[in-house]
């Protein structure tokens, strides 16, 4: 006679989704009327306001935060159809161990103050939670997009790095302008000429913080549904970096040359729709790099398997590596990722244009 489980000892075999309500349940009280000891700014004791706040608050430059969950959700879906048939292992220990080290990463980040600390403790708490309802099958599901939620929390403490990460732009940009013939003099983040027929200010907003984190979820994205392997996957999610800086350069060197052949008018113009020029370099680059990789590794994964036929005789099949996400998926995610940016440009390039009329003045600073 075989001994029971561990898990069935305990009674969680027997009615697993019922201790994962109980322990959500518990989870959820913990985050939400204990989850934020940060009120300077944000009354509330809720990490969920404080984390929900920061998508509809321009200043946070957080605003795909509702995008990157509703991927989320849809990849966490997709992974549970795809693995439906699949056995799924319980296991008490990894669901209890991932609670209570979200638990405790949590009073870390409550103790020291840093909310961002207990945002990622809910994650954590939340595949554990997952993981004990569900076993091993809702544990792999939801990994992945757990995970992908990174990108939806405010990178205000970036902002070192968004700095730095401006420097290098306007740096690349004078270069690239100088081997043009034409002349710009380059005052800390400001971009002029020196007849003063035309000047810009780079500031913080294009640093392309905002655009490499929207990136990055992006690149993530494409990486996850399309190579198999996970290196693959990690060089199409690298690639964001060097493509984000990259078309940022581009965009600002067309906002100077813009400037230098049509003034100052004319830059400011291209400014405003120039966005989505950060968007194409970088999905294009990561759109090829995927479907590079992807050939790559459906090539070498080519097989010769042996079946039985009808009357039991062995036939050779010959499979070539079955796509396992089908183009549309492919449109899905990319018609995801320009509706984003473009609601997001959108309304920049608006509240800038209603902002000159109030002011009766088309001069303003590059952000």
């Amino acid at each position: 006679m075989n001994s029971p489980s561990s898990a069935n000892q305990s009674g969680i075999g027997r009615s697993p989704w019922l201790a994962a309500t109980v322990c959500g349940g518990v989870g959820f009280v913990v985050f939400q009327f204990w989850g934020n000891a940060v009120r300077g700014y944000i009354d509330t004791s809720s990490v969920f306001w404080w984390w929900g706040w920061q998508w509809f608050n321009p200043a946070s430059e957080s605003q795909h935060g509702p995008l990157v969950l509703g991927v989320a959700i849809w990849l966490a879906w997709r992974n549970l159809a795809k693995d439906g048939k699949r056995q799924s292992e319980q296991s008490l220990a990894p669901a209890v161990l991932a609670m209570f080290a979200g638990l405790g990463i949590h009073l870390l980040g409550y103790a020291v103050q840093q909310t961002r600390i207990s945002i990622a403790a809910v994650m954590l708490f939340a595949w554990g939670v997952m993981r004990l309802g569900g076993g091993s099958r809702w544990g792999s599901a939801v990994m992945f997009p757990l995970g992908l939620l990174i990108f939806a929390v405010p990178v205000g403490v970036l902002d070192a790095v968004g700095f730095h990460l401006r420097l290098g732009v306007i740096a690349t940009t004078e270069l690239i302008a100088g081997l043009a013939g034409i002349e710009l003099v380059r005052n800390g983040t400001q971009l002029f000429s020196p007849d003063g027929s035309y000047q810009y200010d780079v500031a913080a907003a294009c640093s392309g913080m905002r655009s490499l984190m929207a990136m990055l979820a992006l690149s993530a994205i494409m990486g996850y549904i399309g190579p198999r392997t996970w290196w693959r996957r990690s060089v199409v999610f690298l690639l964001a970096f060097p493509l984000t800086f990259l078309g940022n350069v581009v965009r600002i060197s067309a906002i100077v040359f813009a400037g230098e052949w049509f003034g100052q008018g004319a830059g400011e113009l291209v400014h405003d729709w120039a966005g989505f020029i950060v968007f194409v370099i970088v999905l294009g680059g990561v759109q090829w790099a995927s479907n590079t990789l992807e050939e790559s590794d459906h090539t070498g994964s080519s097989t010769s398997l042996t079946e039985p036929d009808q009357s039991g005789a062995p036939r050779v099949c010959h499979h070539n590596g079955d796509k396992l996400i089908p183009p549309r998926m492919r449109v899905a995610v990319l018609v995801w990722g320009w509706r984003g940016w473009a609601r997001l440009e959108g309304l920049s390039v608006w509240r800038c244009w209603a902002a000159r009329l109030r002011r009766g003045s088309l001069w303003r600073r590059m952000d």
